[in-house]
């Protein structure tokens, strides 16, 4: 992971987001009441806990966002952030024999605020910089769904963890690759690199986190390979599913319907080729 040149006290972080140096500490103070609770349900049953910031705290840390985060480079492996996205993260896999899908369980709620604060002086931060970011950044200890910082520090803080996983998957192919796309991990290469599954557990274990045993899946070429959403055995293009709902709204909308325009328009980005 290189690191940046970053504020070296809170008085260079308080001028890089435009705040006097005492606003930054009460707003830092008051940080972890600067929250809503909302519960969304999930597709598969129960509920997942939203903490979106108010808009006081939101707005810094879009600063934090774009001013600092989105400036530290991290592994190769891990999209969601500047010039990345679901289809650069399905692209890796394209034409594989086999393809692998993990989901990391309750994500970032395992990322705790000492694990963000440990991360960012890794990136060059000062101790006292850095604590003092992880507590804009986090919730009651850890990191929160709904902030606007928390896919960039996920992939700070997971640089560590793609290093090892990286040398895994050298040590056993030079065709096998990886990505992980916020938490959601694919695999893929030759056949047989199944075997790997109980070792990438580990891994991930040993670093804090857990892969969700329900949501594992090895995918061949003789049934359709997704990433994110996106088939990828032949080349990159939309799920069957995503075609049937296009096939059924054409013929329910009229062409110059917004959402059918939508649908039209995610197709033809997905299938184009840049």
């Amino acid at each position: 992971m290189k690191k940046i040149k970053s504020p070296s006290n809170l008085i260079e972080l308080a001028k890089v987001l435009g705040l006097a140096e005492n606003d930054l500490r009460v707003l830092a103070n008051a940080a972890p009441s600067l929250y809503h609770t909302k519960r969304e349900p999930k597709k598969r049953g129960g509920f997942r806990i939203i903490n979106p910031p108010f808009k006081r705290l939101k707005d810094v840390q879009k600063k934090i966002l774009h001013a600092i985060l989105n400036q530290i480079s991290t592994h190769q492996m891990l999209h969601s952030g500047p010039k990345t996205s679901t289809k650069s993260a399905a692209k890796a896999h394209v034409k594989q024999p086999v393809v692998i899908a993990l989901d990391i369980q309750d994500f970032f709620p395992s990322v705790q605020t000492k694990t963000v604060c440990r991360a960012l002086e890794a990136s060059g931060f000062s101790n006292e910089v850095a604590s003092l970011l992880a507590r804009l950044t986090t919730h009651k200890g850890r990191l929160p769904q709904g902030a606007p910082t928390s896919p960039a520090i996920a992939r700070i803080v997971l640089c560590d963890v793609c290093k090892e996983f990286e040398a895994l998957l050298n040590s056993v192919s030079p065709h096998a690759r990886a990505t992980i796309y916020v938490d959601d991990i694919t695999i893929s290469g030759p056949l047989g690199l199944e075997r790997l599954i109980p070792t990438i557990i580990s891994i991930f274990k040993r670093h804090g986190y857990s892969v969700n045993p329900s949501k594992i899946k090895a995918m061949t070429q003789s049934e359709e390979q997704i990433v994110l959403g996106l088939r990828v055995n032949r080349r990159l293009e939309p799920s069957s599913e995503f075609n049937g709902i296009l096939k059924s709204e054409r013929q329910k909308l009229h062409p110059r319907d917004p959402k059918l325009k939508g649908l039209e328009a995610y197709k033809n980005y997905i299938t184009r080729g840049d």
